[in-house]
Parts: structure tokens; C-alpha cells; sequence
């Protein structure tokens, strides 16, 4: 009986794979977190009958479903207010979840534009690449969990591969990040003074300022192109109080995490991010809604 119970009860290690997994389909980390304690929860009620069996395939099968299922009421309820954007995460909470044949590091699939990039696939395709390209399972194995034959993942996984190849990066992660982290820091302050030609000049002819508020505050509810725009929005915000302002880094990239002044109906912290092409900025991301940010202790 004893070893019966040992069998069944997930590691450490199950859980943070859990984790990497139901974040990196859904995006969110709240709601990562409630599928995997919802998979651990019928791990109780429902276990898998081979208890003699290794367990993280069950969960990640599981898991997996429960992301599928909630991938799809989302995208038919179509309720989320404003922008969605990908949320937060530590990178301690993301490393080591790409597999010995994982086509992509831990990081480089847990990187902002690839999330975003994600969101172009349906539930299933998105499935297929995690579980692939950044979980690292062969194609027997993804077949079987998903219930799809080889031949199809070969497909889904090749049309999934060329709808986000534009997100993917080959730049070591260090570089790219230091990269970042200097565009990040010159922007905003070339947006403090009201210095548009700099502005100008860091970002890309059409970028793009999304703030993810999810109805919670006030804020920007349609995208804001074009540096006029993202000037004389972000010259407003800048005349509220700043309690404090930290270089942060989430999901492996560089980010600006701001506490301001306690007002009415306006979010008290916001993390701000970049999407780069290049060496400009061709998207800044300004999260706000409260399930995407990372908890405080």
C-alpha cells in the first residue's frame, strides 16, 4: 500500500513541468495554476488506474486537456475586455522544461512575442507545438496524447512551425536580452522628457502600445499606434506619483515594473515590456490586470 500511494503522488518536478506546460498554452499564470491544481485534484478523485505506471504522462495528459478545454471556452466566450496580452512570470518558475529533443530552450518558449505569436494557432495546434518543439515529446508520443494520428501531427506541427517562425529567435538569449533591456531603458526615458523624435526614431513605422487591463482600471482599451499616439498617452501617465520604479526581469526579458501612488479607479502597479524587431521596438506591452501579474511575498 505504501509504495501503491508513493506512485500516485506527483514530485516537485511534476509540478513545475505541470506548470511550464499549462502557462505556456494558456499565458496566464493564475490560470496555469488552476489547471494544474484542478489535474492534481482528479489525480485524487479519477487516478490513473497503472499505478505501478510513471504518473507525469497521465498528468501532462490531463493537463493538457484541461488547457484545451479552457483554450476553447475562451475563444467562444470572446469576453476578455481590451487587449490580452501574455502575463508575467519569474524565470525560476520557467527554466528546465525543455526535454533532451525540445526544439526550443525553456526561455525562448516562454518569450513574450512567441506567446503572443501562439495566440494566432487554434487549441490544437498550439497543443502540438508546446508539447513538441518546447516540452521536446516525439511524435508517437504526442499522437498519443492528443489522440491524433502521426501523420496529422506531422502536418499540424509543420503549419503551426511556419505560423510563428517570425516570433522565433536564433540570438543568444543573454544578448538579446541586454539588447532589450538598453532599448527599454532609452525609450522611456526619451517618453518622460517628451522627446519625439527619439521616440521616433526607437520605434518601428507601425508599432504598437497594448495595455491589459481586463476592465479592472481604467486604461487604454484599443491600441495606440504611431509615436504621436503613444507620446501623448503615456505624457499623461507620467504626471502621476511614482512610488517606485525597478528594472525587473520576467519570462527571461527585461521589464520595468512601476508602483504608483494609490488613485481611483487607476491600476497601483504596472509592468511594462518590449517587443523588439531588430534594434527597435515594434510593440510595448502594458500589463495592468491583476491575474497577470507576478504575486508579491
Amino acid at each position: 500500500m505504501h509504495a501503491t500511494m508513493k506512485q500516485a503522488t506527483p514530485s516537485s518536478g511534476d509540478r513545475a513541468v505541470l506548470f511550464g506546460l499549462c502557462y505556456r498554452m494558456l499565458g496566464c499564470a493564475a490560470d496555469a495554476e488552476d489547471v494544474v491544481q484542478e489535474a492534481l485534484t482528479r489525480l485524487v478523485e479519477r487516478p490513473p488506474v497503472d499505478l505501478e505506471a510513471p504518473l507525469r504522462p497521465w498528468l501532462v495528459r490531463v493537463a493538457t486537456n484541461l488547457c484545451l478545454d479552457a483554450l476553447r471556452r475562451r475563444k467562444v466566450r470572446g469576453a476578455y475586455f481590451g487587449p490580452w496580452l501574455p502575463g508575467a512570470v519569474e524565470d525560476t518558475r520557467l527554466e528546465d522544461f525543455a526535454g533532451p529533443e525540445a526544439r526550443l530552450s525553456s526561455m525562448d518558449s516562454a518569450r513574450v512575442a512567441f506567446l503572443v505569436a501562439l495566440e494566432r494557432l487554434d487549441p490544437r495546434s498550439r497543443a502540438v507545438l508546446i508539447l513538441r518543439d518546447a516540452m521536446g515529446l516525439d511524435g508517437p508520443e504526442c499522437a498519443d496524447l492528443l489522440n491524433i494520428s502521426e501523420g496529422n501531427i506531422r502536418v499540424i506541427l509543420h503549419r503551426a512551425r511556419r505560423a510563428v517562425a517570425d516570433a522565433e529567435s536564433n540570438e543568444p538569449s543573454e544578448s538579446r536580452f541586454s539588447r532589450q533591456a538598453e532599448l527599454l531603458r532609452r525609450l522611456l526615458a526619451a517618453i518622460a522628457v517628451q522627446d519625439a523624435a527619439t521616440v521616433a526614431a526607437l520605434l518601428t513605422e507601425d508599432a504598437v502600445s497594448l495595455h491589459d487591463a481586463n476592465g479592472e482600471y481604467t486604461a487604454a482599451v484599443r491600441p495606440l499606434r504611431g509615436a504621436a499616439q503613444i507620446l501623448e498617452l503615456y505624457g499623461r501617465i507620467g504626471q502621476r506619483g511614482i512610488r517606485a520604479w525597478t528594472e525587473v526581469r520576467y519570462n527571461g526579458e527585461p521589464a520595468i515594473e512601476i508602483d504608483y501612488e494609490p488613485t481611483p479607479k487607476l491600476a497601483s502597479r504596472a509592468v511594462i515590456r518590449l517587443v523588439v524587431a531588430g534594434d527597435r521596438v515594434e510593440a510595448i506591452h502594458v500589463l495592468l490586470a491583476r491575474r497577470k501579474l507576478p504575486p508579491r511575498d
